[in-house]
């Protein structure tokens, strides 16, 4: 019988760091079925039915993964995070020539 291997577990890419994790707040408005899949990834927030809470390692890896939901996933805290996704907004609304 072959040896037991030790179970892996999954990291997403923001998980992937060896630094303490941070905790984020997000809004998830109008979730499509993408969306609404990632949503369920975080915890719930009582009393705040659109918003999760995600640990992350990676600000940079974790704001991209948002941004990729178009504007269906908001970071809401922390500040590091907001300012990274805003980065990106700009970013894309400069590359593509789009006014706000």
């Amino acid at each position: 019988m072959p040896p037991c291997e030790p179970k892996l577990q999954r990291k997403r890419p923001w998980d992937v760091r060896d630094v303490d994790a941070n905790d984020a707040i997000v809004d998830f408005r109008n979730a499509s079925g993408a969306a609404k899949a990632a949503a369920r990834l975080g915890l719930v927030i009582e009393g705040a039915p659109d918003r999760r809470k995600f640990k992350f390692r990676r600000v940079d890896s974790f704001a991209r993964w948002l941004f990729s939901f178009g504007g269906e996933a908001i970071p809401v805290a922390p500040e590091s995070l907001v300012s990274e996704f805003n980065r990106l907004l700009d970013d894309t609304r400069t590359l593509y020539g789009a006014s706000a």
